[in-house]
């Protein structure tokens, strides 16, 4: 896939990464969404299903904003 400026997947790391430098936690899906412009939270959960099997975030299920980005991606 190109990873360009405004790919979803790079605009989804980008959300993650200022959310957690402002609030000091993860965001929620819809707090991506919101960020994104992406419509509809299916779409950002599929990305981020797409980036936990990349490896570029880690998140736990069934845990509340538990997105982090892994070290060295943002």
């Amino acid at each position: 896939m190109r990873d360009d400026w405004t790919s979803p997947r790079t605009l989804v790391l980008q959300a993650i990464g200022i959310y957690f430098s402002v609030h000091g936690y993860g965001p929620s899906v819809r707090d991506i969404a919101r960020m994104t412009g992406i419509t509809s939270t299916a779409q950002v959960q599929y990305v981020l299903n797409a980036l936990v099997t990349e490896g570029r975030i880690t998140r736990q299920r069934h845990v509340a904003r538990s997105i982090r980005l892994v070290e060295g991606q943002a």
